[in-house]
Protein backbone atom coordinates (compact mmCIF):
# COMPACT_ATOMS: atom_id res chain seq x y z
CA UNK A 1 0.00 0.00 0.00
CA UNK A 2 1.07 3.24 -0.44
CA UNK A 3 2.23 5.78 2.30
CA UNK A 4 4.63 7.94 3.59
CA UNK A 5 8.02 6.12 2.11
CA UNK A 6 10.06 4.23 5.10
CA UNK A 7 13.23 2.27 5.22
CA UNK A 8 16.38 2.05 7.43
CA UNK A 9 19.14 4.29 7.45
CA UNK A 10 20.97 2.99 4.23
CA UNK A 11 17.96 2.38 2.26
CA UNK A 12 17.99 4.63 -1.02
CA UNK A 13 15.20 6.78 0.58
CA UNK A 14 17.71 8.17 3.59
CA UNK A 15 20.77 8.42 0.73
CA UNK A 16 18.11 10.46 -1.32
CA UNK A 17 16.72 12.72 1.26
CA UNK A 18 19.01 12.03 4.39
CA UNK A 19 18.10 14.32 6.71
CA UNK A 20 14.66 12.92 6.83
CA UNK A 21 15.64 11.05 10.13
CA UNK A 22 15.08 14.81 11.42
CA UNK A 23 11.93 15.03 9.57
CA UNK A 24 12.52 17.93 7.89
CA UNK A 25 13.92 19.64 4.08
CA UNK A 26 14.95 22.59 3.86
CA UNK A 27 12.54 23.91 1.14
CA UNK A 28 13.45 27.53 0.98
CA UNK A 29 16.96 26.54 0.52
CA UNK A 30 16.73 23.90 -2.48
CA UNK A 31 19.02 24.76 -4.74
CA UNK A 32 18.38 25.41 -8.68
CA UNK A 33 18.27 21.86 -10.99
CA UNK A 34 20.51 21.25 -13.70
CA UNK A 35 20.66 18.38 -16.22
CA UNK A 36 19.99 14.68 -15.04
CA UNK A 37 23.46 13.00 -15.99
CA UNK A 38 22.23 10.24 -18.10
CA UNK A 39 22.08 6.30 -16.81
CA UNK A 40 20.63 3.18 -17.41
CA UNK A 41 17.62 2.38 -19.62
CA UNK A 42 17.56 6.47 -19.75
CA UNK A 43 14.04 6.66 -21.68
CA UNK A 44 12.35 5.05 -19.48
CA UNK A 45 13.67 6.72 -16.47
CA UNK A 46 13.17 10.01 -18.00
CA UNK A 47 9.65 9.59 -18.54
CA UNK A 48 8.95 7.84 -15.50
CA UNK A 49 10.27 11.32 -13.65
CA UNK A 50 8.27 13.49 -16.14
CA UNK A 51 4.98 11.10 -15.21
CA UNK A 52 5.53 11.82 -11.69
CA UNK A 53 6.40 15.08 -11.56
CA UNK A 54 3.31 15.96 -13.60
CA UNK A 55 1.00 13.83 -11.82
CA UNK A 56 2.24 15.00 -8.82
CA UNK A 57 1.93 18.30 -9.38
CA UNK A 58 -1.77 17.83 -10.64
CA UNK A 59 -2.62 16.23 -7.17
CA UNK A 60 -1.12 19.40 -5.29
CA UNK A 61 -3.94 21.57 -7.46
CA UNK A 62 -6.16 18.99 -6.52
CA UNK A 63 -5.05 19.53 -2.63
CA UNK A 64 -5.51 23.11 -2.77
CA UNK A 65 -9.13 22.53 -4.43
CA UNK A 66 -10.27 19.98 -1.75
CA UNK A 67 -9.04 21.86 0.87
CA UNK A 68 -10.85 25.25 0.00
CA UNK A 69 -14.07 23.61 -0.75
CA UNK A 70 -14.16 20.26 1.86
CA UNK A 71 -13.90 21.40 5.05
CA UNK A 72 -16.47 24.34 5.58
CA UNK A 73 -13.52 26.61 6.18
CA UNK A 74 -14.31 30.13 7.09
CA UNK A 75 -13.51 32.55 3.78
CA UNK A 76 -10.47 34.19 5.42
CA UNK A 77 -8.95 30.37 5.74
CA UNK A 78 -9.87 30.04 2.36
CA UNK A 79 -7.85 33.10 1.60
CA UNK A 80 -5.20 31.67 3.74
CA UNK A 81 -4.70 28.24 1.55
CA UNK A 82 -5.04 30.40 -1.61
CA UNK A 83 -2.23 32.44 -0.93
CA UNK A 84 -0.21 29.64 0.68
CA UNK A 85 -0.28 27.59 -2.31
CA UNK A 86 1.30 29.80 -4.25
CA UNK A 87 4.68 28.38 -6.27
CA UNK A 88 3.98 25.08 -4.26
CA UNK A 89 4.20 22.95 -7.56
CA UNK A 90 7.32 24.74 -8.71
CA UNK A 91 9.30 24.26 -5.28
CA UNK A 92 7.88 20.42 -5.02
CA UNK A 93 9.61 20.17 -8.66
CA UNK A 94 12.51 22.18 -7.88
CA UNK A 95 13.45 19.86 -4.94
CA UNK A 96 12.62 16.62 -6.65
CA UNK A 97 14.83 17.62 -9.51
CA UNK A 98 17.63 18.90 -7.19
CA UNK A 99 17.31 15.42 -5.27
CA UNK A 100 17.43 13.26 -7.86
CA UNK A 101 20.52 15.29 -9.48
CA UNK A 102 22.49 15.23 -6.05
CA UNK A 103 21.97 10.80 -5.91
CA UNK A 104 22.59 10.16 -9.89
CA UNK A 105 25.84 12.61 -9.88
CA UNK A 106 28.83 10.03 -10.45
CA UNK A 107 27.05 7.17 -10.04
CA UNK A 108 25.68 4.30 -11.89
CA UNK A 109 22.13 3.24 -11.25
CA UNK A 110 20.12 0.53 -12.33
CA UNK A 111 17.15 1.54 -12.74
CA UNK A 112 14.22 -1.41 -12.09
CA UNK A 113 10.63 -0.73 -11.27
CA UNK A 114 11.76 -1.22 -6.98
CA UNK A 115 13.82 1.86 -7.70
CA UNK A 116 11.11 4.13 -9.29
CA UNK A 117 8.82 2.37 -6.66
CA UNK A 118 11.26 3.80 -3.97
CA UNK A 119 11.67 6.97 -5.69
CA UNK A 120 7.61 7.88 -5.54
CA UNK A 121 8.08 7.50 -2.33
CA UNK A 122 10.59 9.86 -1.88
CA UNK A 123 8.83 12.43 -4.31
CA UNK A 124 5.77 11.59 -1.98
CA UNK A 125 7.77 12.52 1.06
CA UNK A 126 8.52 15.72 -0.31
CA UNK A 127 5.18 16.16 -1.80
CA UNK A 128 3.64 16.39 2.25
CA UNK A 129 6.97 18.28 3.34
CA UNK A 130 6.34 20.85 1.09
CA UNK A 131 2.26 20.54 1.88
CA UNK A 132 3.20 20.93 5.33
CA UNK A 133 5.53 23.65 5.16
CA UNK A 134 3.10 25.36 2.75
CA UNK A 135 -0.32 25.72 5.29
CA UNK A 136 1.95 25.77 8.41
CA UNK A 137 1.07 29.49 9.30
CA UNK A 138 -2.37 29.38 8.10
CA UNK A 139 -4.94 29.61 11.69
CA UNK A 140 -8.18 30.24 11.85
CA UNK A 141 -10.33 27.17 11.77
CA UNK A 142 -7.96 24.96 10.95
CA UNK A 143 -6.30 25.10 14.26
CA UNK A 144 -10.05 23.66 15.61
CA UNK A 145 -9.82 19.87 17.25
CA UNK A 146 -11.15 17.58 15.52
CA UNK A 147 -13.64 15.32 17.19
CA UNK A 148 -12.44 11.64 16.66
CA UNK A 149 -8.72 11.63 16.47
CA UNK A 150 -7.72 14.37 18.92
CA UNK A 151 -5.72 16.42 16.17
CA UNK A 152 -6.34 19.62 14.94
CA UNK A 153 -7.84 20.07 11.12
CA UNK A 154 -4.97 20.79 9.94
CA UNK A 155 -3.57 17.36 10.62
CA UNK A 156 -7.06 16.11 9.83
CA UNK A 157 -6.60 17.71 6.33
CA UNK A 158 -2.89 16.54 5.60
CA UNK A 159 -3.86 13.28 6.37
CA UNK A 160 -6.60 12.84 4.37
CA UNK A 161 -5.42 14.39 1.27
CA UNK A 162 -1.90 12.95 1.01
CA UNK A 163 -3.71 9.84 1.27
CA UNK A 164 -5.36 10.74 -1.53
CA UNK A 165 -2.70 12.27 -3.82
CA UNK A 166 -0.66 9.42 -2.73
CA UNK A 167 -3.19 6.38 -3.94
CA UNK A 168 -4.06 8.79 -7.02
CA UNK A 169 -0.36 8.74 -8.22
CA UNK A 170 0.35 5.40 -7.36
CA UNK A 171 -2.55 4.06 -10.12
CA UNK A 172 -1.33 7.03 -12.65
CA UNK A 173 2.07 5.82 -12.16
CA UNK A 174 1.27 1.59 -12.99
CA UNK A 175 -2.38 2.62 -15.20
CA UNK A 176 0.41 4.68 -17.40
CA UNK A 177 3.69 2.99 -17.19
CA UNK A 178 2.82 -0.89 -15.50
CA UNK A 179 5.37 0.14 -13.07
CA UNK A 180 3.35 -1.23 -10.36
CA UNK A 181 3.54 -1.65 -6.82
CA UNK A 182 2.46 -5.31 -5.36
CA UNK A 183 -0.78 -6.19 -3.60
CA UNK A 184 -1.02 -9.03 -1.71
CA UNK A 185 -4.16 -9.10 1.04
CA UNK A 186 -7.27 -7.99 0.37
CA UNK A 187 -6.83 -5.21 2.28
CA UNK A 188 -4.39 -3.43 -0.26
CA UNK A 189 -7.55 -3.16 -2.62
CA UNK A 190 -10.05 -1.93 0.10
CA UNK A 191 -7.47 1.02 1.02
CA UNK A 192 -7.49 1.80 -2.48
CA UNK A 193 -11.16 2.21 -2.97
CA UNK A 194 -11.73 3.86 0.11
CA UNK A 195 -8.61 6.35 -1.12
CA UNK A 196 -10.44 6.60 -4.17
CA UNK A 197 -13.90 8.10 -2.60
CA UNK A 198 -12.32 10.29 -0.16
CA UNK A 199 -11.72 12.24 -3.40
CA UNK A 200 -15.30 12.13 -3.73
CA UNK A 201 -17.41 15.38 -3.89
CA UNK A 202 -19.92 16.18 -1.62
CA UNK A 203 -22.79 15.10 -4.25
CA UNK A 204 -20.94 12.22 -5.41
CA UNK A 205 -20.20 10.99 -1.39
CA UNK A 206 -24.33 11.25 -1.15
CA UNK A 207 -24.65 9.30 -3.90
CA UNK A 208 -22.07 6.41 -3.10
CA UNK A 209 -23.40 5.76 0.22
CA UNK A 210 -27.56 6.27 -0.74
CA UNK A 211 -28.12 2.72 -2.02
CA UNK A 212 -26.43 1.25 1.50
CA UNK A 213 -29.01 0.65 3.05
CA UNK A 214 -30.54 -1.09 0.11
CA UNK A 215 -27.57 -3.57 -0.39
CA UNK A 216 -27.67 -4.41 3.52
CA UNK A 217 -31.10 -5.71 2.68
CA UNK A 218 -30.43 -7.36 -0.07
CA UNK A 219 -28.04 -9.32 1.58
CA UNK A 220 -29.32 -9.21 4.58
CA UNK A 221 -28.33 -13.06 4.92
CA UNK A 222 -25.08 -12.76 4.73
CA UNK A 223 -24.43 -9.51 6.50
CA UNK A 224 -26.50 -9.49 9.89
CA UNK A 225 -27.35 -6.21 11.13
CA UNK A 226 -29.48 -4.92 14.23
CA UNK A 227 -31.15 -2.08 14.73
CA UNK A 228 -28.35 -0.02 16.03
CA UNK A 229 -26.61 -0.89 13.04
CA UNK A 230 -29.32 0.29 10.49
CA UNK A 231 -29.16 3.92 12.52
CA UNK A 232 -25.67 4.05 12.31
CA UNK A 233 -25.79 3.71 8.95
CA UNK A 234 -28.35 5.74 8.19
CA UNK A 235 -27.17 8.59 10.38
CA UNK A 236 -23.63 8.37 7.91
CA UNK A 237 -26.32 8.70 4.95
CA UNK A 238 -28.00 11.57 5.62
CA UNK A 239 -24.95 13.27 7.62
CA UNK A 240 -23.27 16.06 5.79
CA UNK A 241 -20.43 14.72 3.60
CA UNK A 242 -17.23 16.09 6.49
CA UNK A 243 -18.88 12.95 8.39
CA UNK A 244 -19.25 10.57 5.33
CA UNK A 245 -15.47 11.53 4.39
CA UNK A 246 -14.14 11.09 8.26
CA UNK A 247 -16.05 7.60 8.33
CA UNK A 248 -13.99 6.42 5.01
CA UNK A 249 -11.17 7.84 6.97
CA UNK A 250 -11.74 6.15 9.84
CA UNK A 251 -11.40 2.39 8.13
CA UNK A 252 -8.34 3.14 6.35
CA UNK A 253 -6.48 4.42 9.44
CA UNK A 254 -7.98 1.23 11.13
CA UNK A 255 -6.48 -0.73 7.85
CA UNK A 256 -3.12 1.29 7.51
CA UNK A 257 -2.20 2.84 11.19
CA UNK A 258 -3.87 0.28 13.61
CA UNK A 259 -1.39 1.33 16.43
CA UNK A 260 -1.49 5.01 16.08
CA UNK A 261 -5.46 5.63 15.60
CA UNK A 262 -5.80 3.48 18.53
CA UNK A 263 -3.14 5.64 20.40
CA UNK A 264 -4.87 8.76 19.38
CA UNK A 265 -8.88 7.55 19.53
CA UNK A 266 -11.45 8.76 21.91
CA UNK A 267 -12.00 5.64 24.23
CA UNK A 268 -15.90 5.24 23.33
CA UNK A 269 -14.45 4.43 20.17
CA UNK A 270 -11.26 1.79 20.99
CA UNK A 271 -13.37 -0.92 20.97
CA UNK A 272 -14.76 -0.73 17.43
CA UNK A 273 -11.13 -0.32 16.30
CA UNK A 274 -9.87 -3.11 18.03
CA UNK A 275 -12.64 -5.39 16.48
CA UNK A 276 -12.20 -4.16 12.97
CA UNK A 277 -8.65 -4.51 12.88
CA UNK A 278 -9.56 -7.90 13.99
CA UNK A 279 -11.70 -8.88 11.59
CA UNK A 280 -9.99 -7.21 8.47
CA UNK A 281 -6.72 -9.80 10.10
CA UNK A 282 -8.45 -12.60 10.00
CA UNK A 283 -10.24 -11.85 6.36
CA UNK A 284 -6.41 -11.14 5.02
CA UNK A 285 -5.51 -14.24 6.83
CA UNK A 286 -7.59 -15.95 4.44
CA UNK A 287 -8.56 -14.14 1.14
CA UNK A 288 -6.47 -15.81 -1.71
CA UNK A 289 -5.31 -13.08 -3.57
CA UNK A 290 -5.17 -15.72 -6.60
CA UNK A 291 -5.61 -15.11 -10.35
CA UNK A 292 -9.19 -15.34 -10.29
CA UNK A 293 -10.18 -12.88 -7.18
CA UNK A 294 -7.09 -10.33 -8.16
CA UNK A 295 -9.36 -10.07 -11.85
CA UNK A 296 -12.51 -9.32 -9.61
CA UNK A 297 -10.98 -7.22 -7.67
CA UNK A 298 -9.53 -5.11 -10.27
CA UNK A 299 -12.68 -5.18 -12.29
CA UNK A 300 -14.42 -4.13 -9.36
CA UNK A 301 -11.63 -1.11 -9.23
CA UNK A 302 -12.80 -0.31 -12.84
CA UNK A 303 -16.54 -0.52 -12.46
CA UNK A 304 -15.95 2.23 -9.26
CA UNK A 305 -13.52 4.63 -11.64
CA UNK A 306 -16.06 4.44 -14.35
CA UNK A 307 -19.11 5.40 -12.09
CA UNK A 308 -16.68 7.94 -10.71
CA UNK A 309 -16.84 9.21 -14.37
CA UNK A 310 -19.76 9.02 -15.23
CA UNK A 311 -19.51 6.47 -17.23
CA UNK A 312 -21.89 4.41 -15.45
CA UNK A 313 -24.42 5.90 -13.01
CA UNK A 314 -25.09 1.96 -11.22
CA UNK A 315 -23.10 2.19 -7.94
CA UNK A 316 -25.23 -0.63 -7.10
CA UNK A 317 -23.43 -2.89 -9.40
CA UNK A 318 -20.15 -1.50 -7.85
CA UNK A 319 -21.49 -2.45 -3.94
CA UNK A 320 -23.08 -5.58 -5.42
CA UNK A 321 -19.94 -7.07 -6.88
CA UNK A 322 -17.90 -6.36 -3.80
CA UNK A 323 -20.72 -8.29 -1.34
CA UNK A 324 -20.46 -11.12 -4.04
CA UNK A 325 -17.20 -11.51 -3.74
CA UNK A 326 -16.41 -11.54 -0.42
CA UNK A 327 -19.29 -14.49 -0.41
CA UNK A 328 -17.97 -16.57 -2.58
CA UNK A 329 -14.96 -16.73 -0.78
CA UNK A 330 -16.58 -16.91 2.51
CA UNK A 331 -17.56 -20.01 1.75
CA UNK A 332 -14.53 -22.15 1.16
CA UNK A 333 -12.82 -20.82 4.27
CA UNK A 334 -12.14 -22.99 7.02
CA UNK A 335 -15.16 -23.10 9.29
CA UNK A 336 -13.28 -22.21 12.42
CA UNK A 337 -12.32 -19.00 10.58
CA UNK A 338 -15.50 -18.60 9.31
CA UNK A 339 -16.92 -18.77 13.00
CA UNK A 340 -14.15 -16.04 13.97
CA UNK A 341 -15.16 -13.82 11.79
CA UNK A 342 -19.51 -13.76 12.12
CA UNK A 343 -18.52 -13.56 15.67
CA UNK A 344 -16.28 -10.38 15.26
CA UNK A 345 -18.97 -8.87 13.19
CA UNK A 346 -21.77 -9.99 15.67
CA UNK A 347 -19.69 -7.97 18.11
CA UNK A 348 -19.08 -4.98 15.91
CA UNK A 349 -22.84 -4.35 15.18
CA UNK A 350 -23.54 -4.72 18.98
CA UNK A 351 -21.19 -1.63 19.82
Amino acid sequence: MCGDAKGDADSFFYQLVPNAVEDAINIENATEPEDIPQSNDTILFDTFVNVLIEVTTEQLRNVKFNIMNNYDLYEADIADIKKAFTNIEDKYTEIVNSKLKTMLEGKSINITDHFMLDFMDVSNYILERALRYHVKNVKGKMLAQTKWYRQTLKEKIIRQQTKISFNYIENNICDTLQICRDRYYYSDYLTDWLRTLMNLSSRDLKRFFGPVTEILETHKHFIKTNIKFRQTIKYIINAEAIVKRDTLDFVDEVLTNPDKVLKLAPNALKPSITLLRELFNLIDGVYDVNDHNIETLENITEMLRDWIEGKTFDIHKVLNAIVENMKINVKIWPLDIQNKIYYVWSEIIAL
